[in-house]
């Protein structure tokens, strides 16, 4: 902005658009009435933060309002600032200082952010300036018959030396048909949760050409000369009426009033609470592990001896619950089903999203001591996808036994090997990461380095008691639409405790690592290409003996 001045008396568009969208959305800002962190993007002169404090609750704590113009900020400070209101530049698509991670309770930004060439950058930072739970509402220009001006202005000879840089000053979503689906799409990608996204069709009416003219020059962003403007400005009013963007109401009262019409995306979304996170995560990037279990279910159901009636059935590692929901398909309507992880957000999820009068979740280390009350319990013991992340294997394959009742059965799948395991090492012997990705073989399957796991396997638990034990070594791939999707599922299951305002690093890290061990192709920056995932998954049944085992046992010991 190199006029705040002009801006502050050239913005009555962007006022009025403020107000009308504040006045439909702000009842949607979750406040909390006392303490309220605000940060306003794109600031300009301060006029939108003045406007925004009114619809703001009185005893909130800050409000920060930032901008890319030392100019604006310094005429906003002038104006506008107290002792809970400051200014201060920021470039939203730059690196974010450190203090302001997770800062704010809320982030506003009006008719600012179409400004920003990475749009994936600038909502990343959003989503990292807000605390767990926030919130923000951003309104910016997708369509504007601005840009359409600019577009031909570009093809004067005259012109094009200063605007020869036009399409880094057009909002990404100018030509877009649909833009909220665009914008909706990255916001999940990111994280962001309860996303309403909307193209708004706007009016503004200006009382006069000069009016118009004094707002595009209070926006223009090409550093025109002085002595040529009014010659430029006379050549975008003539263009504007050859390209019928603008409409002139002359009723022969008084000047002619222009019509601007324009669209307006406006955004309302918030980041997901971190008492949830994981599982919230898990729940909508755990594909792979659903379509596995539905898939060995499949197979194995037959050997799977139900009870008439009282099946006791058990979940190993039930996470967010929503594989122990797909498991109920399985198994007769008379049952009760209990799900169990070592993570109590995980259970607390899953209660909230999956309990019923059958159906209950707790927290449970199946690697530590079985409270009394479970020894022998159950008639089914499942486990999917967890048993990897347990160090003692036959502390757990015991825990199980003692679990069922006479007779009872396991089935469990778990990961034997997988390219995110060799990761883990690379990331810990990196000096970047080490002090967070340390113990990594406590995350490592047990059997990842096995040549021969299912043998492994089936000697141990055979050695714990288990009878007509069958296990299976499967070699398996996975398909991901792309690589957003496949970032999504790894960070959904990664272990490691990296700091918030390092975690899109250490991500990026990550990926690298991948294409390193050729995991991922390396010379592939198409996003939105497939990618295959390799791994091998360890498929066990068992049964524990019942008396008729024990005596056949005891009989075939004796001759």
């Amino acid at each position: 902005m190199n006029d705040p001045e002009l801006y502050n008396v050239a913005n009555s568009l962007q006022k009025k658009g403020a107000i009308q969208c504040l006045n439909e959305y702000a009842k949607k800002i979750n406040w909390k009435n006392i303490g309220d962190s605000v940060i306003d993007l794109g600031c300009g002169d301060g006029s939108m933060t003045v406007i925004l404090k009114k619809y703001m609750p009185r005893n909130y704590k800050k409000l920060v309002a930032c901008d890319i113009s030392e100019k604006a900020v310094k005429y906003a400070s002038e104006h506008h600032s107290d002792e809970v209101t400051m200014f201060r530049v920021l470039d939203i698509q730059g690196d974010l200082p450190t203090e302001m991670y997770s800062a704010f309770n809320h982030v506003f930004s009006f008719y600012a952010l179409h400004w920003i060439r990475n749009q994936e950058k600038a909502f990343r930072n959003i989503y990292n300036l807000l605390e767990d739970g926030g919130d923000c509402l951003l309104m910016f220009l997708g369509y504007t018959p601005v840009y359409s001006v600019y577009n031909a202005l570009a093809q004067y000879s005259k012109w094009k030396s200063w605007l020869k840089d036009v399409n880094t000053f057009i909002s990404p979503y100018h030509d877009m048909q649909e833009p909220e689906k665009k914008v909706t799409q990255m916001m999940e990608e990111i994280g962001f949760r309860n996303i309403d996204v909307k193209c708004k069709d706007m009016l503004f009416v200006f009382d006069s050409v000069e009016a118009m003219k004094n707002t595009v020059k209070a926006i223009e962003p090409f550093d025109m000369p002085k002595d040529v403007y009014e010659e430029f400005m006379q050549d975008y009013y003539a263009v504007a009426q050859e390209l019928g963007v603008v409409e002139i109401n002359n009723n022969n009262v008084g000047e002619p009033t222009i019509n601007c019409n324009y669209c307006l995306l406006v955004v309302c979304a918030s980041k997901i609470s971190f008492k949830m996170n994981n599982a919230v995560l898990y729940e909508k990037s755990n594909s792979l592990q659903k379509r596995d279990a539905i898939m060995c279910l499949e197979e194995y159901a037959s050997k799977i001896k139900w009870k008439k009636s009282n099946n006791n059935i058990l979940d190993i590692g039930c996470g967010d619950g929503s594989v122990t929901n797909m498991l109920k398909k399985y198994i007769p309507t008379d049952y009760k089903l209990l799900g169990c992880d070592i993570s109590e957000k995980m259970v607390n999820f899953a209660n909230d999203h999956h309990c019923n009068e059958q159906t209950s979740f707790t927290v449970l280390d199946i690697e530590g001591d079985l409270p009394e009350g479970m020894k022998g319990n159950f008639d089914h013991v499942f486990s999917f996808y967890a048993l990897h992340w347990v160090n003692n294997q036959e502390r757990a394959f015991n825990n199980i036994y003692n679990l069922l009742s006479e007779d009872g059965e396991c089935f469990t799948i778990f990961v034997a090997w997988a390219p995110v395991f060799d990761v883990y090492r690379v990331l810990a012997r990196n000096n970047k990461w080490s002090q967070w990705v340390h113990d990594v073989d406590r995350y490592i399957s047990p059997y990842h380095d096995s040549l021969e796991p299912e043998k492994d396997l089936k000697a141990m638990i055979d050695k714990i008691g288990f009878v007509d034990v069958d296990v299976e070594c499967k070699e398996l791939v996975f398909v991901y639409d792309n690589i957003h999707i496949l970032r999504k599922a790894l960070t959904a299951i990664n272990p490691f405790k990296i700091p918030k305002e390092k975690y899109d690093d250490f991500m990026e890290d990550y990926m690298d690592i991948l294409k390193e061990l050729q995991i991922l192709d390396k010379y592939n920056n198409n996003y939105e290409k497939s990618v295959e995932f390799n791994y091998r998954l360890l498929v066990v049944y068992a049964r524990k003996p019942d008396s008729q085992d024990k005596m056949l046992e005891a009989l075939n010991g004796q001759t």
